[in-house]
């Protein structure tokens, strides 16, 4: 663009001064073609005027006789009849035309010559003998003069033997230059009028070349113009090109690499390495730990600012040569570098990542905490690994970490291996295990911890693969992963309800059952609505059933949460709130959604006989939950001391292998019957998966 600005520039002075130099060069030379005519035509009519002048005298001088003798008088007085003549030149020309006929000096006859100059030339002619005629143009006191000086020469004897008897000394002889006509043209006038002819021909040419220049630049503006919106055009869409080019290949918001750019250089990275180009290449995936309650409670320019500075910070760690950062979107990072002399272990890129994020963001005042949990792999660790076998290792590994806690790494190993290719064996079947309903419920008593009689039971989920038992624990993260938990947990619902529905008729009791509801079954649209078909076509009423939902699910789909259960409730179904006390935010959540029960976590149970403060926290717990009206189900009891304490501090319910483990349909409806409880067995015809 800057050259068509200069361009323009150019078109805007160019012209002018093309058009004034033009008029200019169109002045001068009119002015000096009409000044040459003139001096050439001046000087024609002067010598014209000489040439009549000498032919009055020579006819005057034939008809002299013995009274004219001054030869001098002769010529004066042809001059003086030749004022007719020069004044007929002098209309014609509007020119003053004078004539005067000096002698040579020191011999003058009657007229002298007053121009010490051309006295001089005369002097100069009659010397040295020239007859040339002298032409000359000169500016002279104020004015233009033309001249012409013609040598007077004795032509003929008479003329001679008359001017020295004049003389009265033979001064001249035949051929001597005895004088000089002086023919004069004043020039001044004529010449203003040329420069006046000149000038107005200068302006016509400027205004002509004006309008001529005028028509040129607007027809070069519009091309210009023209030019300038191709160039403008072209210029938006490389522009736009360029940053539609960037955006398919880095994130909007950090400016790092995305998915699709970390994926290609990843790949560059494992060919580097198979064939020896690079020793090693590690891999790690962050995930920032409660990033959503930085958006909800702080706001998403707090949280967009979060990202941008782990995003920094996670470049600050890798040269660019040597690795690579990358936005997957999200809170979900990831980091690729090459092994090099300072770092040689994944476990050292983890414990980097960890520290680098160890002191808070600043956002407008605001202190923002960044822990990131971190999964590494080392491609060398792999076995024939590809790059989508290293992410996929990485991503293990960051599972583990997160399963373990906040703020900490974990670095694929042998371990996680075999969990990865179980964890893949079992993705692998159980889109046909739901399918063939290989997924089924089993049923944990609930006991009252008043009466002593079955409560009601909690529906868990097993699955019989072939001859192993796979807990849900080990499943259920599985089918998060492929999208498949929200057909598990109305697979086991409607397994549960059909069991209190059938058992209930025969033994004319309710039986009632609660089942667990996992954070992404509750990201889909219409659950409650699948929740009351199943409660219809099996047959349940809803005041039997209770849903058990975990404070992570709350953090998580808060607002599904709440309309799903508004909708249930209406219907009589309860909700229970799961391991209560793991979380900060528990009595939050108590005040802002109203469960019907409470069910304490087993963490709080375990340590209950050996450490006193474990007692009184528990204490205080139940006390709480008391105190809000709920009824308390405590998990995880498996001994006489727990049980007494648990009921001595006031809770409803408990469960646990002290009561029973969890037992199969036919077991179950056996025990709600009246039966004795089974004991906890120590073999099982299935054997547990590892």
């Amino acid at each position: 663009m800057k050259g068509f600005e200069e361009t323009r520039a150019g078109f805007s002075f160019g012209p002018v001064f093309v058009v004034l130099l033009g008029a200019l060069v169109v002045a001068s030379g009119f002015f000096f073609i009409l000044t040459a005519e003139l001096i050439r035509s001046q000087a024609n009519d002067r010598t014209r005027l000489v040439e009549a002048t000498d032919a009055f005298t020579s006819t005057f001088a034939a008809e002299r006789n013995e009274h004219n003798v001054v030869p001098a008088s002769f010529r004066r007085r042809g001059i003086e009849n030749l004022a007719e003549f020069v004044e007929s030149i002098q209309e014609r020309q509007e020119i003053s035309v004078t004539m005067r006929m000096p002698g040579t000096p020191g011999l003058e006859l009657r007229t002298v010559e007053n121009d010490p100059r051309v006295r001089a030339a005369i002097k100069e002619i009659a010397d040295d003998g020239d007859y040339s005629v002298i032409e000359e143009s000169l500016f002279e006191n104020g004015r233009f003069v033309g001249r012409t000086i013609f040598p007077s020469v004795a032509s003929n004897p008479d003329c001679v033997s008359c001017h020295n008897k004049e003389l009265r000394s033979p001064e001249y002889k035949l051929g001597d230059v005895m004088g000089a006509y002086v023919v004069e043209s004043d020039l001044t006038s004529a010449t203003y009028n040329n420069l006046t002819y000149a000038v107005s021909a200068g302006v016509l040419a400027f205004l002509g070349g004006g309008l001529v220049a005028r028509r040129e630049r607007r027809r070069m503006n519009r091309v210009v113009t023209s030019l300038e919106g191709q160039v403008r055009a072209e210029r938006d869409k490389r522009e736009a090109e360029a940053f539609s080019n960037f955006l398919s290949s880095h994130d909007a918001l950090t400016g790092l690499s995305n998915r699709t750019m970390f994926r290609d250089r990843l790949d560059a990275e494992v060919e580097a390495c198979a064939s020896g180009k690079s020793e090693d290449v590690f891999v790690a995936l962050i995930d920032l730990d409660d990033f959503k309650s930085v958006n909800d409670t702080m706001g998403h320019d707090a949280g967009d600012a979060l990202l941008t500075g782990v995003g920094q910070r996670l470049s600050a760690l890798v040269h660019e040569e040597a690795g690579l950062v990358a936005r997957f979107g999200g809170d979900e990072f990831a980091v690729l570098v090459r092994m090099h002399a300072e770092l040689t272990h994944p476990d050292q890129l983890g414990e980097k990542i960890v520290q680098s994020m160890a002191a808070p963001h600043s956002h407008e005042g605001l202190s923002i905490q960044g822990r990131c949990s971190v999964g590494v792999a080392a491609l060398g660790e792999m076995t024939g690994g590809d790059a989508s076998a290293l992410l996929k290792a990485a991503d293990t590994a960051l599972y583990a970490a997160k399963r373990a806690g906040k703020g900490r790494y974990r670095s694929f190993d042998r371990e996680l291996k075999d969990n990865m290719w179980k964890r893949a064996a079992l993705s692998s079947a159980l889109p046909i295990a739901i399918e063939q309903g290989e997924i089924y419920p089993v049923f944990q008593p609930q006991i009252d911890l008043g009466s002593g009689e079955i409560h009601g039971f909690e529906a868990l989920a097993r699955w019989k693969w072939y001859d192993l038992v796979v807990c849900p624990d080990q499943f259920i993260p599985v089918a998060e992963e492929n999208g498949l938990v929200r057909q598990v947990d109305l697979q086991i619902l409607r397994g549960a309800a059909s069991f209190a529905v059938e058992f209930g008729r025969r033994s004319a009791r309710p039986v009632r059952i609660s089942t667990n509801v996992s954070a992404l079954t509750f990201k889909g649209a219409g659950l409650a609505e699948e929740i009351l078909d199943i409660l219809l076509e099996t047959g349940l009423p809803g005041d039997q059933l209770t849903l058990e939902v975990t404070e992570t699910v709350l953090m998580e789909n808060w607002g599904e949460v709440h309309d799903v259960l508004g909708v249930l409730r209406a219907k009589g179904v309860r909700a229970a709130l799961d391991d209560f006390g793991t979380g900060y935010s528990s009595l939050s959540y108590l005040r802002r959604l109203q469960f019907e029960e409470i069910k304490i976590d087993r963490s709080f149970v375990v340590d209950l006989e050996l450490d006193e403060q474990t007692r009184r926290l528990f204490a205080g717990v139940i006390d709480l939950a008391v105190g809000l009206g709920k009824t308390i189900v405590v998990e995880g009891v498996e001994t006489d001391e727990q049980a007494e304490f648990v009921m001595e501090k006031g809770a409803h319910v408990a469960q646990g292998f002290l009561y029973s483990e969890p037992l199969s349909p036919a077991d179950a409806a056996a025990a709600f019957s009246g039966s004795s409880l089974p004991s906890r067995r120590e073999d099982h015809d299935l054997r547990e998966w590892i």
